[in-house]
């Protein structure tokens, strides 16, 4: 689906993904950015900071419920 959404992100260590264990104490910082792509196999998004590939990223974002234009 080709689209534009507002969207924020982060890069997620691998120490949070071995860890899987919710921690108040930490605040991330969130990227803004924007879905340019969106697909069964994946998302492009679009930002100002360059990720390196194949980055785990956990991204937020609010999905427009009338989507037919």
């Amino acid at each position: 689906m080709s689209c534009r959404i507002n969207v924020e992100y982060r890069e997620v260590t691998q120490e949070e993904i071995d860890a899987i264990v919710e921690d108040e104490r930490i605040i991330p910082t969130w990227i803004p950015g924007t879905i340019i792509d969106l697909s069964g196999g994946g998302m492009r998004i679009l930002s100002k900071v360059k990720e390196e590939k194949d980055s785990k990223l956990q991204v937020r974002f609010s999905f427009p419920h009338d989507i037919s234009g």
